[in-house]
């Protein structure tokens, strides 16, 4: 059941700024209006509230206005509107706002949204906390909350909303307005919606059913190409095969010619070592080059000893040619020393004349015995000085001239020495060749005696050559061959993945059968609903509209009015043309037949009076009402719009005594214009909506 606890209409259609209203309670509301701005009760704004509740829950409302048009313009603000209520002790809120400017709800919800502009809000309590609901877009909230709501807006106009207005659209309406008010009052739009989805759903299996046809001839194509590919196989065994018995037969030749080549190789080893082993004897028995290279060593020595006999001998001279110059040195300077004392006593007696006179040729005095001592004693000296040099320098001539002497005689004594070692070494190497020649000539018998052992040798290793290029041949030919049985294989392996591929193909094909069936199937069984749901409409509406005239005419009856309404169902006629009907969309644009019958007098509807017409409506609302609760899942909530309106003062007794049981499980709001409620009525309270400037504001009593 559908319990609304409270609706708070702000901006919404004559509304400003309200508090919310609470719906928490049972009983009868008189809800009073007041047109200040063009007197009476008309236009108060007293339908604005299950208005607004309407617009808040479902989108809709009774007025046909949507969108911007539910804002009241006067009051500039733009609308906020908030529902709260239960559906199976779950409580939830919708909060609805178009172009809202002010901050009214507090951000209570887990994602502490701000309820401002244009947007439509879905919450739950949990835990005392409002969490999210909302989805993707606002038309996916609009379809979750109808979901939680459990009810369409025709539905809930059946459930909650009583109105002449509505008895009225039966007797009097189009075809079209009747079969709205019916078709949401037994729920034939939840079919209409039924059959959309089950047609969109036949649709995509169409789809699907095609889609998987495709699949499968291209996988049964697949199949196909794939078994074609595996039929190569057997050709690729047997080529594989044949390899494998060539490669047998190489392998016998192979080993055939390892074995040929191995004993050719021991026939070459065994010459080889033979002639490895004579040219060996020749090298360790090689006279000649021995002796060679003895007369190379003397030659060496020979050239050594001329090149370095110079070299020696100054060496072994050096310390007597250094005597020798270090004498004629010294014999220089005692020389220039004694010719020099020479010249000094010459000079001294030439520049001393005083010594032989007796008185100074100057001056004129006495030459003293003294001075011409000293004059004669300085002469002595320097002649001794003189014959000391001359005396040295004859002792170091004599030095000198034994050295020269003892010089010359030791370079004659090398030199000497020297010829004799080359002559000593010139006769080693005439005989040293000589023995060269002699063995140069047994060297060069043994030489050709191997040259021929050597070419037999080459001779020898030709098998081998032979032999081994025919094994390489063999090896060449077991190379390719192997080759090819890899390529063999190779497609073998690749043909095993290819069954693979052919078994999962099958595998998929005999999927997409199952698939298909399954699909072919499904489309049966929806093709079997759409043609039959249309079926099920027609019986469904036919069964309740004749429950509609069964409760409609037992409050007739209740009320003592001797008028009694048949409401008349679709019937399905055949047509006069063998296997052809009338199709079923043709039967639900057919005429939905309402009678009023008096007696045995069938009237027409139409003909009677607003009054009559509105005794009548009140007992279609009623039961409309009733089939509607046995239909749906109720609500807490009625609203009586304007009931009493052209009925007279009896049967709006009567009326009224018929709603009072209401009170008791429902919260009844009641508008009336004509002011008999009150004295029909005992109202357990009465709210009062006053209209000044376009603004409507609700009071409570």
């Amino acid at each position: 059941m559908l319990f609304i606890e409270s609706i708070n209409p702000i901006g919404m259609f004559s509304f400003g700024e309200t508090n919310p209203v609470n719906f928490n309670f049972s009983g009868l509301i008189h809800l009073f209006g007041v047109n200040r701005d063009k007197g009476g009760s008309n236009g108060a704004g007293k339908s604005s509230l299950f208005n607004a509740l309407c617009e808040v829950l479902f989108g809709e409302n009774p007025t046909g206005v949507s969108g911007d048009g539910v804002v009241n313009r006067l009051w500039k603000k733009g609308f906020g509107g908030r529902v709260e209520f239960k559906v199976n002790d779950q409580k939830y809120r919708v909060t609805y706002c178009r172009k809202f400017k002010l901050s009214v709800y507090a951000q209570d919800n887990n994602n502490h949204t701000e309820y401002k502009g244009t947007a439509l809000y879905f919450e739950q309590e949990i835990s005392g906390v409002w969490v999210d609901k909302r989805e993707a877009s606002m038309q996916a909230t609009r379809q979750a909350i109808n979901a939680v709501l459990g009810m369409s807006y025709a539905q809930f106009l059946a459930v909650s909303y009583m109105s002449p207005r509505v008895g009225s659209v039966l007797l009097r309406g189009a075809n079209k307005d009747k079969l709205e008010v019916l078709s949401g009052l037994v729920g034939l739009k939840d079919w209409d919606l039924i059959l959309d989805n089950i047609r969109d759903k036949k649709r995509k299996v169409y789809t699907e059913l095609q889609s998987l046809e495709q699949k499968k001839a291209y996988h049964a194509g697949q199949v196909l190409v794939l078994q074609g590919q595996v039929s190569q196989s057997g050709d690729l065994k047997i080529q594989q095969q044949q390899i494998l018995e060539q490669r047998l037969s190489l392998d016998m030749l192979l080993v055939q010619a390892q074995a040929s080549v191995d004993e050719a190789k021991v026939q070459y080893e065994k010459e080889q070592l033979r002639v490895v082993l004579l040219y060996e004897s020749l090298r360790s028995n090689d006279a000649m080059a021995r002796i060679g290279d003895e007369v190379s060593e003397l030659e060496r020595e020979r050239w050594e000893s001329e090149r370095d006999r110079k070299q020696r001998e100054s060496i072994a001279l050096q310390p007597m040619e250094s005597k020798v110059t270090s004498l004629n040195t010294e014999i220089k300077g005692l020389a220039l020393e004694a010719a020099r004392l020479d010249v000094g006593v010459t000079t001294y007696k030439r520049d001393t004349p005083l010594r032989g006179v007796e008185r100074c040729p100057t001056c004129g005095s006495k030459i003293t015995k003294a001075s011409k001592a000293k004059l004669e004693k300085g002469l002595r000296d320097a002649e001794a000085l003189h014959a000391v040099a001359k005396h040295s320098l004859a002792v170091k001539q004599t030095e000198y001239e034994e050295a020269v002497d003892a010089l010359n005689l030791e370079k004659a004594r090398l030199e000497e020495k020297s010829t004799n070692t080359v002559l000593e070494l010139d006769v080693k190497i005439r005989e040293k060749k000589g023995e060269h020649a002699e063995a140069t000539i047994v060297h060069q018998a043994a030489m050709s005696e191997y040259e021929v052992e050597r070419k037999g040798l080459e001779a020898a290793y030709q098998p081998v050559k032979l032999l081994g290029a025919e094994l390489v041949r063999v090896q060449g030919e077991i190379q390719r061959l192997m080759v090819r049985l890899e390529g063999v294989e190779s497609a073998i392996r690749a043909l095993e993945s290819v069954q693979a591929s052919l078994d999962a193909q099958v595998g998929e094909v005999k999927k997409l059968k199952d698939d298909i069936e399954r699909a072919e199937i499904e489309s049966d069984h929806l093709a079997w609903f759409i043609t039959n749901i249309p079926y099920i409409k027609l019986h469904k509406l036919a069964v309740a509209l004749d429950d509609l005239s069964l409760l409609t005419n037992a409050y007739l009856s209740a009320m003592g009015d001797t008028v009694r309404v048949e409401i008349s169902s679709f019937k399905e006629k055949k047509s006069k043309k063998k296997d052809d009907r009338r199709s079923l969309s043709d039967l639900l644009k057919s005429e939905i037949s309402v009678k009023a019958i008096d007696g045995l007098k069938e009237i027409d509807p139409r003909l009677y009076s607003d009054g009559e017409t509105a005794r009548i409506t009140n007992a279609l609302v009623r039961g409309l009402h009733a089939l509607a609760s046995k239909s749906g899942q109720g609500c807490n909530l009625l609203l009586l719009d304007e009931v009493f309106s052209f009925v007279d003062s009896e049967n709006s007794q009567k009326i009224a005594e018929s709603f009072i049981s209401y009170g008791q499980d429902h919260t009844v709001l009641v508008t009336d214009n004509s002011g008999l409620a009150t004295n029909l009525i005992n109202f357990s309270d009465t709210w009062h909506v006053e209209k000044y400037q376009g603004l409507s504001t609700l009071s409570f009593e």
